[in-house]
């Protein structure tokens, strides 16, 4: 794995999402480039990128813009570690399965979210039912956008180490 081209990939969706995302809102909604490369490392690569991935991007939103710090972590962590799991009964070039995942995806990020607000007892800063659709179907279609550009450099991100590399010189 190549770990410096995903904070790489990280870094690059916090800053498209907390800079451009306002911009390309639908309805009020910004698109959540982060659970969209999470949900893709996590079909791609396995529950401890997924993991891992999320983690990292919850947290380094929290610590941008977060209220409560550790709350988007918590979330998109555990949505990269339940995607992950089922990364080897998927097929990954199925092309409905980036836009599936992300709807799911969302509504599963969306409930830990709400569940959490509720617990801290926040009901204010849960958000509308309009707003859930809205969301997810654009992060379906924002998933469905950004998978198939990761699927195409798979071997590059996560090159097989019992395959030789061939430079094309003798």
């Amino acid at each position: 794995m190549r770990y410096w081209a995903v904070t790489a990939l990280v870094l690059v969706a916090l800053v498209l999402q907390t800079t451009a995302g306002n911009y390309l809102a639908i309805a009020g909604v910004a698109p959540d480039v982060l659970l969209a490369l999470t949900l893709s490392f996590g079909l791609l690569f396995g529950w401890q990128v997924g993991a891992g991935t999320g983690l990292a991007a919850g947290l380094l939103l929290d610590l941008t813009f977060g209220r409560f710090v550790g709350l988007h972590g918590l979330s998109l962590g555990l949505t990269g570690l339940l995607v992950g799991l089922g990364e080897s009964s998927v097929v990954k070039d199925n092309p409905f399965l980036p836009a599936v995942a992300g709807a799911l995806g969302n509504l599963f990020v969306r409930g830990v979210l709400l569940g959490v607000l509720l617990m801290l007892q926040k009901p204010g800063l849960v958000p509308v039912r309009s707003e859930l659709v809205i969301s997810t179907l654009y992060n379906a279609a924002l998933c469905a956008l950004i998978y198939p550009l990761l699927y195409r450099r798979y071997d590059y991100l996560h090159p097989d180490p019992r395959t030789v590399v061939i430079t094309g010189r003798d």
